[in-house]
């Protein structure tokens, strides 16, 4: 009996080791995601890869980040690599904003989450543009490129930016509403429609009283942007053009005045 027992708790010790062995390989993580750093600044590259422990035929990995804020900063679509790696890079700023942000990843029905510190260095760092043709000028910051001018569309109610787009970034326009709005018929504030290289696309703005701050996101190669609402300020400036007219009314004046001057007397 002692034997037969012996042989009974060997098999079930040989029967265990698998399982232990499949429980062992089942508690292994089996997606993982991190970024390159553990804290980012404007303008720098967030390299975000991970490891897969198997491939599913027909999956991308699915990567998402998401402000401080709670806002969705970006979404991305990614292919596994033959060695079950995955990466995706992105440029810190746009809708970024200070604090940590998190990393969501999902690959079928496989999750996991890291994430970053961001710190946006260039709110203080404003540069002022002037508004061609007028005397207005508007505050921006750009990472990834360089503003060259803003000139007001008056037939389709714009802004126009000209863009020398270099890589990944986003600029950020604070608009006076004197310079460009976009109101409903009933007076509430619409939202604008922004073009990148005559391509509509995703934006973030902020409202207030006096002025509506845009940030757009900007590629390498990025030439024009443009700011569609339902007002922008004349070309020539509305003190301009009042000039214009009170010209043109004295001149008027002058010349009926000098012909009845000539008219002989009777």
């Amino acid at each position: 009996m002692q034997g037969l027992g012996g042989i009974i708790f060997v098999i079930l010790v040989l029967g265990v080791i698998p399982i232990l062995n499949d429980n062992m390989v089942f508690a292994e993580q089996p997606i993982t995601i991190s970024a390159e750093s553990a804290s980012y600044e404007s303008g720098e590259k967030i390299v975000i890869s991970g490891t897969v422990q198997y491939v599913l035929p027909g999956y991308a990995v699915t990567i998402t980040v998401i402000s401080s804020n709670g806002n969705l900063v970006t979404v991305s679509q990614v292919d596994v690599n033959e060695d079950k790696t995955f990466e995706v890079i992105i440029t810190a700023g746009g809708m970024m904003s200070d604090g940590t942000h998190t990393v969501n990843v999902q690959y079928g029905d496989l999750k996991s989450e890291t994430s970053f510190e961001y710190n946006d260095v260039t709110e203080n760092n404003n540069t002022t543009m002037k508004v061609m043709g007028t005397e207005l000028s508007v505050e921006y910051t750009i990472i990834g490129g360089t503003l060259l001018s803003v000139t007001p569309d008056l037939k389709s109610k714009s802004l126009v930016l000209s863009i020398d787009g270099v890589q990944d970034g986003t600029i950020t326009l604070d608009i006076p509403r004197t310079v460009a709005d976009s109101i409903l018929d009933t007076g509430g504030d619409d939202t604008f429609i922004v073009l990148v290289d005559g391509e509509d696309t995703r934006f973030v703005e902020v409202i207030s009283a006096t002025h509506r701050t845009v940030t757009v996101p900007i590629s390498a190669g990025t030439t024009q942007i443009e700011i569609i609402g339902t007002f922008v300020i004349p070309e020539f400036g509305s003190m301009v053009m009042l000039i214009l007219v009170v010209s043109i009314i004295s001149i008027i004046a002058i010349s009926s005045k000098s012909r009845l001057s000539i008219i002989p007397k009777r």
